[in-house]
Parts: structure tokens; C-alpha cells; sequence
């Protein structure tokens, strides 16, 4: 499953950057492509180039953020006909406007070349890129590392009064069906006030886990009259609390184990396990970082924040593999990683400048998937053995059937945060929308317009999908405006 620590990443992880030679690329691309044409020498240039960084792009680690930030303009969007992945016909490495200024390009679904300019998809696993680019990826020989867990102080926490008025009914402009799910009829209440800033969710057979932290506001105006953290658990007969205290830590919830160990992103990078109510420090990786688990087992994919091998590059991420036994360095991405995913034959890690980086469990070496087509990805997933999906920071899905990449539309033109797929079905989540898609295209199931803030996404089946949703109007009642709900594959239920 697919934790974004969120990221599943952690807040403050990398800041955006842009490498130097890509203006160095641009120039020449431009020298050999434009040849003085005036008219072809000007192109958009998308969001995910912005030298100051994506604001609107989440950073790793950040679950659960304050997403009112508006959305990107649909002017900086990829046509899928010019969205080639080695970039043949487009002049210059940078996003395509969606203008057609090349006589032809190649057929963005079937890889050939359609006219005299172009050439055919190369093979996208490599050592080197189209035009011979050097990977990004520096593997290094595995060395495990014994981890040994040590003991944290749990936190406390002290009740309080919550004195605002009962909750009433919820009727979302999002269609709703009966609250519920299994023989679970009471929905999630928060036993704090203010403002969300972790909401993290991990479900699999034997139920759905729900880590939420609020911290305040503005306490001395007394908008915020208590703070803290709760991971939350239900089997399908209602919610019960694992862990509660009054402070923020956990950044977000990786995974669960089949035994019921929940495995948080602490702060300051740190790996910590939750067993029956106690905290255990599994690894300190050494600062913010994405994560993904491998199924329900205890083994995990990391990303951390480190310093890049090549002078061309500003940050880099260490990509290791953890278990509760030991700790096993994979490799170097120079480069920014937003996304993770992972299964027990491969995983994947997502991110700034079309890096897409995979490791297979069989023993090869870390790589670089090369001819991703431009943008900046928070997020990505496994299809089989060499299928792939990414949310872009403008609201499309790119996929990767093995042979060809094509573009699905999603309607939302902000960051796609999050995946979550079985079989042919990926589900999607931005941070105001919740939709579902296939290769032949997307739906949405919550949309933009419905005023919901939509803060993490996981599932155990296309029956059941969870999702956690906010309504900002339902602050100054019980239990607060965050809402935990239930798609059974045609609408969504709370619970």
C-alpha cells in the first residue's frame, strides 16, 4: 500500500529545485531546434519548472496540509498528442504548450514515429536517457545495518470538555449514501479542536487505521481550546483509540503490519512503531523522508533527504530498505522524491523533473526510469511487472503500460497527491477532489466544486475505498469538520 509521508513524506522535506543545466538544455535545444525561428523560440513553460517551487506541489512528508491554495492553470496542461516521453519533436526538454509548432511528432500511444521527425520509444529502463543523458541514480553495493528498537516516552494527554454543540446532519454537495460501514454505524469523532494537520489512512483486511493530529490556531483568541494527535482503529464494529496525546509528532501513518503494528513518520525522521499503545523507534533515517510499504509485512522503502552526489544537482534522496531487523542502503537519486510505492517485487519513488526511479526485490541494481514525459509527480503506482502510474502537479494521470505512456484527464487542475489501485482501477485524490480512473479515462467522485478538502486515500478493494474528507463549516460543532468515508464502488458512505 501507498503511504505518503505525506509521505509520506514528511513536512519540510526537499525544497524544490531546479538543476542548473536545465537552462544550459533549454539553450540548446533551442539552438538546434528553433534555428532562429522567432516564432518557435517562445514556449509555456508548466508549473513544475517554477525556480521558486511549486507551491502548490506537496513536499514529502506533508499527509495532511492546509490545501486552500487555488489551482493551477489549465494553460500550463500537457497535450497528450505532443506529450512525448523522449521528447522527439519538441524543441527543448521543458513542458509542451499543447501547441503543434513541429511538422509531426511521434504517436504518444503507440511510440512510432508518424512523420519525419522523431524516432520511436526507446527502451525506458536505462543507463542512459534519449540523447544519451547519465542517470540520475547511483546504486550502491546493499550493506544491512542491525536495527534495534528502543523505547519512547508516549506523550500525554489530558481530557477536556468539548462544549460546542452536537454535530448535525451532514449533507455535503459530494452525493452521499447512508452512514456506516459493516456494523460500524457511528462516524469518526475528533477528540481534539483546530486546524488538521495530519490525516493519514491505511486500511487492509482486518480494518482501516486513521492517524489525525489538529494543532491550534489561534489559542489565545480561544478558536483552539485543545490540541493533540489520536491514531484511530475499525474493524467494521465502530472507531476505538490506539493512541492519543496532546501534542503533534507522527507526520503521517506508513503502514499497518498483519499483527496490528501501525508504523508512523515521526519527526525529525524517524521510523516509530506503535505496539499495543507504546512507541518504539525503528530507525532514524536522518531527516524528512517518503515511505512505502511492502504489503502488510514489516519491511518498508525509504527515501531521505541527503546530500547530492553530483555538483550539478542541489538535494538528493538516500533510498534504503528498513525492516524491524535492519536497514539495507540501496542507493542515491539526486534529485527531489515526492512519491512512494511499493510491492514485494519492485518499488517506485516519484518526483521533481520526470524522476521516476525503480528497484526490483530480485537483486538488481537501483535505476533511473528514463523518457518520463516532463512534470513534476507527488505521486505514483505499480501495474504488474512494468506498469506504472503518476499524478502530475497539474491534475493529469500519466500511464505506463510496459510499452508506451499515454495521459488521462482527470478534470481537477491541481497536484494529484495520492494513488491507490486494484486490477484495472486506480483511484485518485487532490487536494479537493476523489475520482477513479482506467486507462480509457477518469471520473470524479468527489469534485473540486463540492468545498471539501480531501486529505489521504486508501483501500482493500474496489468495493473498499476510504477516504478522509473535511467540511471547514462543521469546525464549530462536536467532533469537529473531519470526516472519514466509505466508497463501495458507487457512492461514498461516512463512517
Amino acid at each position: 500500500m501507498f503511504k505518503r509521508a505525506r509521505p509520506h513524506v514528511s513536512h519540510s522535506l526537499l525544497r524544490t529545485q531546479v538543476p542548473r543545466w536545465a537552462g544550459l538544455l533549454l539553450v540548446a535545444a533551442c539552438l538546434g531546434a528553433c534555428d532562429g525561428n522567432s516564432e518557435d523560440t517562445e514556449r509555456s513553460s508548466s508549473s513544475d519548472d517554477d525556480p521558486n517551487g511549486d507551491a502548490q506541489t506537496p513536499q514529502p512528508g506533508n499527509t495532511a496540509t492546509d490545501r486552500d491554495g487555488g489551482p493551477g492553470g489549465r494553460d500550463d496542461r500537457h497535450d497528450p498528442a505532443d506529450m512525448m516521453p523522449d521528447g522527439s519533436g519538441a524543441s527543448g526538454p521543458g513542458p509542451i504548450d499543447g501547441e503543434d509548432d513541429e511538422p509531426s511528432r511521434p504517436d504518444p500511444v503507440d511510440g512510432e514515429d508518424d512523420g519525419p521527425t522523431g524516432s520511436p520509444n526507446p527502451d525506458p529502463v536505462g543507463d542512459d536517457g534519449a540523447g544519451g543523458e547519465p542517470s540520475r541514480v547511483q546504486p550502491t553495493e546493499p550493506k544491512p545495518v542491525p536495527v534495534d528498537a528502543t523505547p519512547v516516552p508516549t506523550p500525554t494527554y489530558v481530557p477536556w470538555v468539548d462544549e460546542r454543540p452536537p454535530r448535525p446532519d451532514w449533507e455535503p454537495a459530494a452525493p452521499m449514501g447512508e452512514s456506516g460501514w459493516k456494523e460500524s454505524t457511528a462516524g469518526y469523532c475528533s477528540p481534539f479542536t483546530g486546524h488538521t494537520r495530519v490525516a493519514g489512512l491505511s486500511a487492509d483486511a482486518n480494518g482501516v487505521y486513521f492517524l489525525h493530529a489538529v494543532t491550534c490556531q489561534n489559542a489565545e483568541a480561544g478558536i483552539c481550546p485543545e490540541e493533540g494527535q489520536t491514531l484511530q482503529y475499525n474493524d467494521g464494529t465502530g472507531w476505538t483509540s490506539l493512541l492519543l496525546y496532546n501534542d503533534y509528532m507522527a507526520n503521517d501513518l506508513i503502514g499497518v503490519t498483519d499483527e496490528g503494528v501501525a508504523v508512523l513518520a515521526w519527526q525529525y525522521g524517524t521510523l516509530i512503531q506503535v505496539k499495543d499503545g507504546e512507541l518504539w523507534k525503528l530507525v532514524d533515517v536522518g531527516g524528512p523522508f517518503v515511505a512505502a510499504q511492502v504489503g502488510a509485512t514489516d519491511t518498508f522503502y525509504v527515501a531521505a533527504a541527503g546530500e547530492a552526489t553530483d555538483e550539478e544537482f542541489e538535494s538528493a534522496a538516500n533510498i534504503s530498505l528498513v525492516t524491524s531487523d535492519q536497514s539495507v542502503a540501496l542507493g542515491t537519486a539526486n534529485g527531489v522524491l515526492l512519491g512512494a510505492w511499493a510491492s514485494k517485487d519492485r518499488a517506485l519513488f516519484s518526483g521533481q523533473d520526470q524522476l521516476v526511479v525503480e528497484y526490483r526485490s530480485e537483486g538488481e541494481a537501483l535505476r533511473e526510469i528514463k523518457d518520463v514525459p516532463v512534470g513534476s509527480y507527488p505521486a505514483v503506482w505499480g501495474v504488474g511487472d512494468d506498469g506504472l502510474w503518476l499524478g502530475n502537479s497539474i491534475g493529469q494521470l500519466v500511464h505506463y503500460d510496459g510499452k508506451s505512456w499515454s495521459v488521462v484527464e482527470t478534470g481537477v487542475d491541481e497536484p494529484i497527491e495520492q494513488l491507490w489501485g486494484n486490477d484495472d482501477t486506480l483511484f485518485f485524490r487532490s487536494g479537493h477532489a476523489f475520482g477513479r480512473a482506467t486507462a480509457a479515462g477518469a471520473e470524479l467522485i468527489v469534485a473540486p466544486d463540492a468545498g471539501l478538502s480531501v486529505h489521504s486515500l486508501s483501500g482493500i478493494s474496489t468495493e473498499d475505498v476510504f477516504v478522509v474528507l473535511e467540511d471547514h463549516s462543521f469546525e464549530q460543532y462536536e467532533c469537529g469538520a473531519v470526516f472519514v468515508a466509505w466508497f463501495d464502488g458507487e457512492v461514498l458512505h461516512p463512517m
